[in-house]
């Protein structure tokens, strides 16, 4: 127990140096590892189905809503020497104000186990983004909106991802947007409503388990850390207690913007669901105090292979180690 408390604190300090705004963020991040980072797909079994919902800032009018979902496999996975790949597929779509953001993404990792029980992962995405105009909420007679195409349409657009997993600790760097794209209109204009580029964004995320000696409860604090190449860093800190493989429970705080309560719920090796509820201490507490989100995932074969610390609560490192 003394390690775990160790190990919180050194995530404090590590997150405490760093202040930032960050405009994509999933509470449970480790549910979503496909969306995450690419180097996840075909991590976690022989099949995988995701989905989910966030609402950020319920009541505040044109608040950001981002629907979701994804589907990843493996293949060719053999023995515990053995490298294997896996493919996916991710859609995402983002409504923000009278904007809307569609992307869709295919995904490509390659795993290898390691000595000591780690494994190595490397991959990427490959991405389509959209981005239009809601056409009702805006006025299309409005002169200063005359003059911009009603859509974008941005492509390539590449998110690469590594991943080392332990049954004890995970690492985790990923990258979104990671070639700086123009937004391009379909008659040549490069912008939509301001002149604009998507710029890189990379995400660290460190976690660590720690199970109680009867193997009823574990331990899993973790920190997320992002950064824009033209913003200073943020982060999340995150504390889970998973019960007997069934239940896990968690907080985490969100520098300077919110705290975060989080219960998970699986059942067998095949269905994990995920609720959070942000408490808003930042200025829009002023408005609405409260953001959502709402995970759903699916095996449906199970998942036989060891537990991936990070990856989601459908395994327990406990009975593992």
């Amino acid at each position: 127990m003394r390690k775990a408390v160790f190990f919180c604190f050194l995530l404090f300090l590590l997150g405490s140096a760093l202040l930032a705004q960050q405009n994509t963020v999933y509470s449970q991040y480790m549910l979503n590892g496909l969306g995450m980072n690419p180097a996840y797909a075909g991590e976690a079994g022989p099949l995988e189905i995701i989905m989910g919902r966030r609402s950020q800032w319920a009541g505040f009018p044109g608040a950001p809503v981002v629907n979701f979902a994804g589907a990843c496999k493996a293949i060719g996975k053999k023995g515990f020497y053995h490298s294997w790949h896996g493919v996916g597929a991710y859609m995402e779509s983002n409504n923000e104000g009278a904007f809307a953001i569609k992307t869709f993404s295919l995904v490509y990792a390659w795993h290898k186990r390691l000595a000591h029980d780690y494994t190595l992962s490397a991959g990427f995405a490959l991405s389509a983004v959209n981005y239009s105009m809601d056409a009702s909420i805006v006025d299309a007679r409005d002169p200063a909106l005359y003059m911009y195409p009603p859509s974008v349409f941005i492509f390539p657009v590449l998110n690469p991802g590594v991943r080392l997993v332990s049954k004890k600790m995970y690492f985790d760097f990923s990258a979104k947007q990671a070639t700086a794209n123009e937004t391009v209109g379909p008659d040549g204009v490069k912008e939509l409503g301001t002149n604009n580029r998507l710029m890189p964004t990379f995400y660290f995320t460190v976690g660590r388990n720690f199970v109680s000696p009867n193997y009823a409860w574990t331990y899993t604090p973790s920190i997320q850390l992002r950064s824009a190449l033209t913003y200073y860093p943020t982060f999340d800190l995150n504390l889970l207690v998973y019960y007997h493989r069934m239940i896990g429970i968690g907080i985490s705080y969100r520098d300077r913007d919110s705290f975060v309560g989080m219960i998970q719920f699986r059942y067998k090796n095949k269905i994990v669901l995920g609720l959070s509820y942000d408490y808003s201490i930042s200025r829009f507490s002023t408005v609405s105090a409260n953001s959502r989100e709402i995970i759903f995932g699916y095996t449906p074969y199970g998942s036989p292979v060891p537990f991936s610390p990070g990856s989601h609560i459908a395994q327990c490192p406990g009975f593992d180690l």
